[in-house]
């Protein structure tokens, strides 16, 4: 009896290290997707607005720093894992944060990628569509691609983009339905959306 008490005690003694040790990297050093709901609250996350997937931080705004065709190729080795992008509001405010896909990774806070806010966004693609596809305050899933390493891609996609200068090397693509998506892309400082079939 003594001996199952003392293996039972050490079950729940592992258990519980493995919970505060998953608790503690949760604190901002790991990009678990259990750990989002967490770290978006540590930041002060009221709601997630949408998440984007992405492998490439050209055009992304990383704790402060905007990472442009300059200076990306000196942290191509810090920054070349897979990222999840998760943008929120925090007090009223759109903020993003950075999650690295590797585990120990460093979340990094992040601005919105366009000079239009993804609340006008949302709006301009719903009046595009000619109804509500993208609703606001709705979590849901964008693409990202970086024109500096994808470009075929993107050309495959939106042939009439060689047309634009892009103020930012990155186009998103909103999947609506299998038949219904639409591209984001920023050139002149405005939003343009283009209906992808």
């Amino acid at each position: 009896m003594k001996k199952r008490r003392a293996a039972v005690f050490v079950l729940l003694l592992l258990m519980l290290i493995a919970a505060m040790s998953a608790f503690v990297s949760c604190g901002g050093t790991t990009s678990n997707y259990e750990c989002v709901q967490y770290a978006t609250k540590k930041y002060g996350m009221e709601e997630i607005l949408c998440t984007m997937s992405m492998h490439y931080l050209v055009g992304f705004d990383v704790d402060g720093k905007y990472l442009g065709l300059d200076v990306y190729s000196l942290m191509d080795d810090e920054y070349s894992p897979p990222y999840y992008y998760y943008l929120g509001l925090k007090n009223g405010e759109e903020v993003g944060l950075i999650f690295p896909l590797f585990r120990g990774s460093k979340i990094c806070e992040s601005k919105w990628v366009f000079d239009v806010s993804f609340k006008e966004m949302a709006q301009m693609i719903n009046a595009k569509a000619g109804k509500e596809i993208c609703p606001l305050g709705a979590e849901f899933d964008i693409r990202v691609y970086n024109t500096l390493y994808q470009m075929d891609e993107i050309i495959k996609l939106v042939p009439e983009i060689e047309n634009f200068d892009l103020d930012k090397p990155i186009l998103l693509e909103y999947p609506y339905s299998n038949t219904e998506n639409y591209a984001i892309v920023q050139s002149g400082g405005e939003l343009l959306i283009f209906e992808i079939q």
